[in-house]
């Protein structure tokens, strides 16, 4: 059976294929790093997966304490990390940016970035990331166009 992250990087490489070069990160010795690491034009960044498998989107997903020390002190840096978060039920995409991830958790302020609808086509998703990877702040202001 095929895990429901799993699902989900599949649904990514699909509708991202020939657009920018992936690797997977599987690692159980450097725990914390995200899920994928992309480059698109010469920027990368950093995005990890989390599939909500509740009736409600409003949720938010559990995330470990290495990995938000490592999103926290990659993008002090200047690094790109984004968690993608698949809700199938709604089959919504949420967006929430890695700069943000621990002082929101911190706040206990669970909100997102960003609501697509998963079910965009493959030049939208393309946007998505061409603007993700390369820091431009259109994903976040609705230059894409939201279902909701």
């Amino acid at each position: 059976m095929i895990k429901p992250e799993t699902k989900f990087w599949n649904i990514i490489k699909k509708q991202t294929e020939g657009m920018c070069h992936w690797s997977r990160i599987e690692s159980y010795t450097a725990t914390g790093i995200p899920d994928l690491s992309g480059c698109y034009k010469g920027n990368e960044a950093w995005f990890e997966l989390k599939v909500l498998t509740t009736r409600n989107d409003k949720t938010y997903p559990t995330f470990r304490p290495l990995q938000i020390a490592w999103q926290t002190l990659r993008t002090q840096h200047g690094g790109r990390v984004y968690n993608l978060v698949h809700h199938p039920s709604s089959g919504s995409l949420l967006i929430i940016d890695g700069k943000y991830l621990g002082q929101r958790l911190m706040d206990r302020d669970f909100k997102y970035d960003r609501r697509l609808p998963i079910n965009m086509d493959q030049g939208t998703w393309q946007v998505l990331f061409s603007q993700m990877m390369s820091g431009q702040d259109g994903w976040r202001d609705g230059l894409i166009d939201d279902s909701n």
